[in-house]
């Protein structure tokens, strides 16, 4: 089950001459993100990019090219998939010196 996690946490101290010094961190992470991905990805782009009749049909390379493809994309075409394995992390530090107006 895809979950995720925030933290954070700040600390203010008060300096000599009305100055506030403040310090903080903010993170989170995520585990079990859902993730999509092709199984079968053109794997020899370059070799499309050489060949101008590959770059012309872009659109049926799985057809004019389908050497540039793991399994046969006349047969398989597109191979999606989704998993639960993708992870996230976010961590921000700030620090933070201000000066306060005197009151009369």
């Amino acid at each position: 089950m895809p979950y995720a996690i925030n933290q954070n946490v700040t600390v203010q101290r008060e300096l000599p001459g009305q100055i506030v010094l403040s310090v903080g961190y903010v993170g989170s992470f995520g585990r079990h993100l859902e993730r999509a991905f092709d199984l079968n990805p053109g794997i020899n782009p370059a070799a499309c990019a050489a060949d101008p009749v590959c770059v012309r049909n872009r659109v049926f390379q799985g057809f004019v090219a389908p050497q540039n493809f793991k399994y046969d994309p006349t047969v398989f075409g597109g191979l999606g998939q989704q998993s639960t394995d993708g992870n996230s992390h976010y961590s921000f530090f700030r620090c933070c010196c201000r000066r306060g107006f005197r009151t009369v």
